[in-house]
């Protein structure tokens, strides 16, 4: 389901329509909505030492796999502010 779809669906519902009738509309669509927030990013990144990724990915319910990406585009986007900052500072 794209992101677009759930937002159509959230909507619906704040639009007032029933729950009924969202399932009649929506029946059968498989929704995904992320567990990760800012929040969660920040406190992994803050506990990170490098070499803990099994530890974080037990303390805030994620898969390994989810630590492991969270903390690469976390050093991805710092990498692209540094360089912004070094083009245009």
């Amino acid at each position: 389901m794209t992101k677009h779809r759930l937002y159509q669906i959230c909507e619906d519902y704040k639009g007032g329509m029933s729950f009924e009738k969202i399932c009649k509309k929506y029946g059968g669509l498989r929704v995904y909505i992320p567990q990760v927030v800012p929040d969660v990013k920040e406190r992994i990144m803050r506990d990170f030492n490098g070499y803990n990724y099994e530890i974080l990915a037990t303390r805030y319910n994620l898969s390994v796999e989810k630590v492991r990406e969270i903390i690469r585009r976390h050093k991805i986007e710092l990498n692209q502010t540094k360089v912004y900052g070094e083009e245009n500072g």
